[in-house]
């Protein structure tokens, strides 16, 4: 496995060469999350940027990116792979395109919303090129820096770039949104991957967990969120809470949260075959 670090600059150079002429609406989203130090004198001067751009927003922007063009494995720096990586459950199989991990499992019964009662970390991720959930990512994000900066770019931009209207069902950006709220984060990552799988048609589940209806909470009746509607077929949070195996639905692979989080398998010696990294 070959390890590359990005620098700023690298990333700027990468976006240019690989988006600009293309579709330059990836460019210039890319642009203004930049801080103010990278931005050109023509960015600093023409636009008053309201998209904030102090939580390295580019960094997190600039992953979807290379990894939409190059494919391969990202992960944070932080992280300490504990098994490598020809041994993890996917990597033998060369029909899973799509690779994360929950990072969050609220079972308090205090979260009501779907999405904060359970999360996919977007501190690993593994794709193919092009995959489609990065394509989905990166226009939902773009249209998130657009809608924030809409009354200082091109006097008042609303068509949404032709090249990403397909993926996010929507074709205009609307002016509004906080200027300090991010414009993308796990949270987004999140909704739109379940977005992607409850799109697809028929979707084959292959569930290595042990029993089904027997997560790592003791069971559905210990299991506690939102509502789903009677008889629902979602994937959703009901479907991934309590996983102790990965879960596969197409080509992608939802590893538990074991996986890509600090491991507390315990004397579960089940759980300690999943264990690939630390934080």
């Amino acid at each position: 496995m070959i390890i590359i670090q990005w620098e700023t600059q690298d990333l700027i150079n990468f976006v240019e060469e690989n988006f600009k002429t293309t579709i330059p609406e990836i460019h210039e989203a890319f642009n203004l999350l930049l801080p103010p130090t990278y931005q050109s004198q023509y960015q600093q001067h023409h636009y008053s940027p309201k998209v904030k751009n102090d939580k390295n927003q580019h960094l997190e922007f600039a992953k979807y990116l290379v990894l939409f063009i190059e494919g391969g494995l990202y992960t944070n720096p932080n992280l300490q792979i504990t098994k490598p990586v020809d041994f993890w459950f996917d990597s033998d199989r060369p029909s899973l395109k799509f690779v994360t991990g929950i990072t969050h499992d609220d079972n308090t019964g205090r979260v009501n919303k779907p999405i904060d009662r359970l999360r996919f970390g977007s501190h690993l991720i593994k794709s193919s090129q092009r995959h489609t959930i990065l394509a989905e990512i990166i226009a939902e994000t773009v249209k998130n820096v657009f809608q924030r900066q809409l009354s200082t770019i091109n006097d008042g931009l609303t068509e949404f770039p032709a090249e990403l209207r397909s993926y996010r069902y929507n074709d205009r950006c609307l002016p509004g949104g906080d200027p300090n709220r991010d414009v993308i984060n796990d949270k987004m990552f999140t909704e739109v991957v379940l977005s992607y799988v409850n799109s697809l048609s028929n979707p084959t589940v292959l569930d290595l967990n042990d029993d089904g209806l027997n997560r790592g909470f003791g069971g559905w009746k210990n299991l506690v969120g939102p509502e789903r509607p009677y008889n629902s077929t979602l994937i959703d949070w009901k479907i991934m809470s309590g996983l102790k195996a990965p879960l596969v639905v197409n080509d992608l692979v939802f590893y538990p949260q074991v996986s890509f989080n600090k491991c507390n398998a315990g004397d579960d010696f089940k759980l300690q075959d999943w264990c690939y990294l630390e934080i």
